[in-house]
């Protein structure tokens, strides 16, 4: 077994994405994102507009990179390009695209896999994507502080519309192999919102349930300010953290030695969620940044300094994951993953027969032996897809980091068995497992993998053809590699953290693990790239990726100048209100109000209608914005919509029980995106459960209904289909494995080595 050395892709480790021909014929974040992902792996990408000439991403400074990925297309060359595409990149903005146009051109060219990047499945009519309106639709900009809205700095609403595109898109292309025929993938901002915020909204939770265990409103995280007024993120969640960490900081460890620094709802001080906020700040304080971080590493605490976006990027772990690239003279953000093709002997893979109109992944197994968030979420998102997915799950219970909820959201709709991968049966087993699976994902620290034997080596020699993810913290090499790798210390290192809390305030972590929902996504689109490259050129696929590398793909804008200096998409404004004067929340008299004038007609309207003078768009700063703040908080919400109005201006009411109205206007119109699911301790929960894309051709596909299974639900069943002929008693005796335990949502499961 040896590394596949012809590769046509070199630049990816892939052969068939190379060969693969995509027209994007929309502008904007989002669809530049989806261009440059398959750029990247190698495909032909021609754009009628081009990142350098498109007006919606005049702010994004690493354009000129993104537009030495793809080729200009003119006009009358567009349908030359579409008769020999395999990918056509559309939107329902004001580029002209519709409903009707969209079916038109996927009814003249049958192949063509055709991405409908819509506005919002809640707007009205063709109006353009804009991420300020998006996050108040989907009701996220009052899930940060009480009492105020927030919005999301790291613009959740286009990368994570740009994730769930790629995961249709590779989704129907791997479906066209089968069937021979393309269809139209339709995704948007409210789907990519709800990928990265997948537990933060959940009705339905009974009054005495763990699931009300969640990170509250003006929530701290363990981000301190030390004595060389830095800031360092301190994670605890591994057996003696909070012990070890009081230890250093020279503090009494009475009382706390078993104590992991899992959130138990111990109090009800926002600040004292995850810690004793208020008992190590004034520890820390007393410290260097660096002595803490030499310190924390040394012991096994997860920690890292909170830098600005682009800072990271000197960092010797991002240089040995090749993550920066570099193009005239400046740095930009590179793949998030890695691929290698195995030459196993395998031929292209054989795909179990599936009636017609399934999902795109009918007939494809997925072994999932993940922990905590992105390795289930992974295998979650292509069990969506049609996969039948069977986690692997430790005897042993669990706890999460942040909130049991997430359990239900990560492993929703799976079968689950227990096995003990330290005994001889329950290894045999994991192989038996293995030999029948297409695809293959753990997120193990690094080393694990092999000394339970699913080592890429052994996961191979079991399943020739199968298609392997490893999703690790810092990468599987490197200075950092070892490392604890929890969301907050990625969100901190790669600028997160730093970007949500602006520019001149404190540090912010939002409400979510948006770093470990993000990689999830990164590792389901790369199962679904090698199940698609797997297909064509036979062998096995090995795709590497991580969580720091994820973070950095949720930064993507950045470009670094040769002399250093860092440059990003506009800040939020000081109050955390938006970007720009013309793009943010006001208070008015009686409420809030969104304002989003992102062209400089647009701009001069809104300031002319609320009565401040203003010049042009660009000079707008902390002046402007304290006018026009002053005059709208004399008018009332109904007033300042009817002068808004009148006036052309882009407008959304904000209000805190936003969330209620979404699920409600969802239903209204048909979507499947929040769904209920009938657990069986909890009973009806209602939530962000639903597909991420709709396909054409899989009309009747829905996201499994069924909550997460109880831990070793399916065990016995699983093992009778693997071969085992054993009793069930005694099959779970062998693989260490008890009785079905008690849902995964009645306590949290142990995070794994």
């Amino acid at each position: 077994m040896v590394l596949s050395d012809n590769s046509s892709c070199a630049a990816s480790g892939l052969r068939a994405s190379g060969d693969l021909v995509v027209v994007s014929m929309v502008g904007g974040l989002t669809a530049a994102l989806v261009a440059k992902h398959f750029a990247e792996l190698g495909a032909s990408v021609s754009a009628v507009i081009p990142p350098a000439c498109d007006p919606a991403i005049r702010d994004v400074p690493a354009r000129s990179y993104w537009d030495s990925l793809v080729q200009p297309l003119e006009a009358a060359e567009v349908d030359a390009a579409l008769a020999g595409a395999d990918v056509c990149i559309v939107g329902r903005g004001s580029g002209g695209f519709d409903l009707a146009r969209i079916s038109e051109l996927a009814a003249r060219h049958p192949r063509l896999v055709v991405l409908d990047i819509e506005a919002d499945a809640l707007s009205v009519g063709n109006e353009d994507p804009v991420e300020l309106l998006a996050q108040v639709r989907a009701g996220l900009t009052f899930q940060q502080f009480a009492g105020r809205p927030y919005v999301h700095g790291h613009r959740p609403a286009a990368f994570g519309t740009a994730l769930t595109a790629l995961i249709g898109g590779w989704a129907a292309l791997i479906e066209r192999q089968r069937s021979g025929r393309g269809q139209v993938v339709s995704t948007g901002p409210t789907q990519g919102i709800a990928a990265l915020y997948g537990a933060l909204w959940l009705s339905g939770i009974g009054t005495d349930s763990d699931l009300r265990v969640y990170p509250p409103l003006d929530v701290k995280q363990l981000i301190f300010r030390t004595r060389d007024d830095r800031f360092i993120q301190l994670v605890l969640g591994v057996p003696g953290a909070r012990a070890t960490l009081y230890r250093i900081l020279g503090l009494p460890v009475d009382g706390v030695d078993s104590d992991r620094g899992v959130p138990a709802g111990r109090s009800d001080d926002p600040s004292c969620f995850f810690a004793d906020y208020h008992v190590i700040a004034p520890q820390v304080a007393r410290m260097t940044c660096d002595e803490l971080l030499a310190l924390c590493w040394a012991h096994g605490l997860g920690a890292e300094a909170v830098l600005a976006p682009g800072e990271c990027w000197d960092d010797p772990q991002v240089a040995v994951l090749d993550a920066v690239v570099e193009h005239d003279t400046a740095r930009y953000v590179g793949r998030p993953a890695t691929f290698v093709n195995w030459d196993t002997g395998a031929g292209p893979g054989h795909r179990r027969p599936v009636p017609e109109g399934s999902g795109p992944l009918a007939g494809i197994r997925v072994a999932d032996f993940g922990l905590f968030v992105a390795g289930p979420l992974a295998a979650r998102i292509l069990g969506d897809l049609g996969a039948d997915v069977v986690h692997v799950e430790s005897p042993q219970p669990a706890t999460s980091v942040t909130s049991p909820r997430q359990l239900l959201v990560v492993n929703r709709g799976k079968r689950s068995m227990v096995l003990d991968l330290k005994t001889v049966d329950g290894a045999s087993a994991a192989r038996r497992l293995v030999a029948t699976s297409d695809v293959v994902i753990h997120n193990y620290r690094v080393g694990v993998a092999e000394r339970l034997g699913l080592g890429m080596p052994e996961v191979f020699a079991a399943r020739p053809g199968a298609v392997a993810v490893q999703i690790s913290g810092f990468g599987a090499a490197g200075p950092k590699a070892t490392h604890t790798g929890f969301d907050m210390v990625v969100q901190a290192l790669t600028g997160i953290e730093r970007r949500a809390g602006g520019p001149v305030g404190e540090p912010v972590w939002v409400r979510s693990v948006t770093v470990d929902y993000a990689a999830g996504l990164v590792g389901a689109i790369a199962a679904l790239v090698g199940l698609h490259d797997q297909a064509v050129t036979g062998g096995a696929i090995e795709a590497r990726m991580d969580l720091l590398r994820s973070a950095l793909f949720l930064t993507s804008d950045v470009r670094r100048d040769a002399d250093g200096s860092i440059h990003t998409l506009p800040e939020l404004l000081a109050d955390l209100s938006g970007f720009h004067p013309a793009d943010c929340i006001y208070r008015t008299l009686d409420g809030w109000m969104a304002v989003s004038a992102p062209e400089e007609p647009m701009a001069q309207r809104f300031a002319s209608a609320v009565g401040v003078l203003a010049g042009r768009r660009d000079t707008w700063g902390p002046d402007v914005h304290q006018r026009l703040a002053g005059q709208i908080a004399l008018m009332t919400t109904d007033e300042l919509t009817s002068v808004l109005e009148s006036s052309n201006v882009r407008h959304l009411p904000c209000h805190p029980d936003s969330w209620d109205e979404l699920v409600t206007t969802l239903r209204l119109c048909g979507s499947d995106l929040v769904v209920e699911v009938d657990d069986e301790h909890e009973g009806v929960l209602t939530g962000w459960f639903g597909a991420l894309a709709r396909f054409s051709r899989s009309d009747s596909l829905r996201a499994p209904h069924r909550s997460a299974p109880r831990q070793g639900q399916h065990t016995a069943e699983l093992l009778r289909e693997l071969g085992d002929g054993r009793p069930g008693s005694r099959i779970a005796d062998l693989c260490g494995a008890a009785a079905p335990g008690p849902s995964p949502l009645t306590h949290a499961r142990k995070v794994g080595e």
